[in-house]
């Protein structure tokens, strides 16, 4: 009985530690989308968020990862945390929508493969590579689609998505994964999440 109830604490202190890391995590994500570029010919900035979803991939596990994203995504809901300080459900519906609901898979992706495969630089670039795909195909589809919707675009152009919502971010998300593989032996204060 002595055994079962000390399970019991074990399973509830790691909870516990699991739900403070997932708000420490949202809370870097907030602060990492709060350092943007805006571009004059896209209504999508440049931002920080991005390396947080890979931070958050290579040091902590999958649920935490994950869990820090939804409770970001909450926060969103009632505050400003978003980039250029956008919030409320209308933030799930604009131009960088897509970004945002690709950073659940993206993390996952990313923790779940660096946790079984990412040991060298080079599997750790690969995973990081398949990340920022995921973030930027489903943007470049949101993109598209709120193009088309707004009536920005007569028809649904990829195309379109493709030339404002990905090939400029493409050089900035090859130096965040390059700051990320070098970052990687440097104790995170998310690295205890693992």
């Amino acid at each position: 009985m002595g055994c079962c109830l000390e399970q019991k604490f074990l399973v509830a202190e790691r909870f516990k530690h699991s739900l403070l890391y997932m708000f420490e995590g949202a809370l870097f994500l907030t602060l990492l989308a709060k350092i943007t570029v805006t571009l004059p010919f896209t209504p999508v900035p440049i931002t920080f968020q991005t390396l947080g979803i890979y931070c958050l991939g290579v040091l902590t596990s999958p649920i935490v990862a994950v869990g820090s994203v939804l409770t970001y995504f909450l926060g969103g809901l009632v505050l400003p945390v978003f980039c250029n300080s956008y919030w409320g459900i209308a933030s799930f519906f604009g131009p960088t929508a897509g970004y945002l609901y690709a950073f659940p898979l993206a993390v996952a992706c990313i923790s779940s493969l660096h946790h079984r495969y990412g040991n060298s630089n080079f599997k750790l670039a690969i995973i990081l590579c398949i990340g920022a795909s995921i973030i930027l195909v489903c943007g470049t589809l949101g993109l598209a689609c709120y193009f088309y919707l707004t009536g920005a675009t007569p028809t649904l152009s990829i195309a379109q998505g493709l030339k404002l919502g990905a090939l400029p971010f493409i050089p900035g998300e090859l130096i965040k994964i390059l700051l990320v593989i070098q970052g990687k032996h440097v104790v995170g204060f998310f690295k205890k999440a693992g």
